[in-house]
């Protein structure tokens, strides 16, 4: 969050959210456009005035060139995006953007899968490929899902970690890691387990 809105930034793109004064008109994110601006050129002092180099993010006198917006807060976990980027060509550009936007989604409360329509040719073929949720693609409906957190694993090796030091310490390294792994271990499962839980009810799985 920069100031009162979401900003990312990629190679030659700005992508901003719409403003947000308040934490009360926050939904605002998941129904208006977002709007992405190219970066202007900034010119380099000994080059030639037909060469430019460098970006900067100033894009306030720039029209947008493409735009993209949630269609409503999520249901069920999930979220629908629409987007019109027929002005960006740059696949790698739009594989940035498209992360950007799964990531920012999933950040969000209660949001677990984005669901979209890609465009049947290879360059979406391409996106689709390239972003590592878990997905499926029926037809150019294209839905991602989250990834479920690993909690469980970086618990237990913090465990093992602590364990270890706890043993040296006490001269005993089997009652260190035993500490280690059902102690912190054990955090890490509550957590996993907490989310699955609420994922799996605001899914409506269970």
């Amino acid at each position: 969050m920069k100031e009162n809105r979401v900003i990312f930034k990629t190679k030659n793109y700005l992508i901003k959210s719409p403003e947000i004064t308040s934490t009360a008109n926050s939904k605002g994110l998941f129904t208006l456009p977002w709007n992405i601006y190219p970066l202007k050129k900034k010119a380099d002092k000994n080059a030639t005035d037909s060469t430019t180099v460098g970006t900067t993010e100033n894009s306030n006198d720039t029209q947008a060139i493409a735009s993209f917006n949630f269609e409503g807060n999520q249901d069920c976990g999930r979220v629908n995006l629409s987007f019109n980027f027929d002005e960006i060509s740059d696949t790698g550009e739009l594989e940035l953007i498209f992360y950007y936007i799964c990531h920012w989604a999933f950040s969000q409360k209660d949001v677990y899968s984005l669901q979209t329509n890609f465009p049947k040719n290879k360059q979406y073929q391409q996106i689709f490929d390239y972003l590592s949720y878990k997905k499926e693609n029926i037809d150019g409906t294209v839905t991602f899902r989250a990834d479920y957190p690993i909690n469980t694993i970086i618990f237990l090796f913090i465990g093992m970690v602590m364990g270890l030091v706890f043993g040296i310490m006490f001269s005993n390294i089997k009652a260190g890691l035993a500490f280690g792994f059902v102690i912190i271990g054990s955090i890490g499962i509550v957590k996993d387990s907490n989310y699955k839980r609420t994922r799996n009810f605001i899914e409506k799985r269970d």
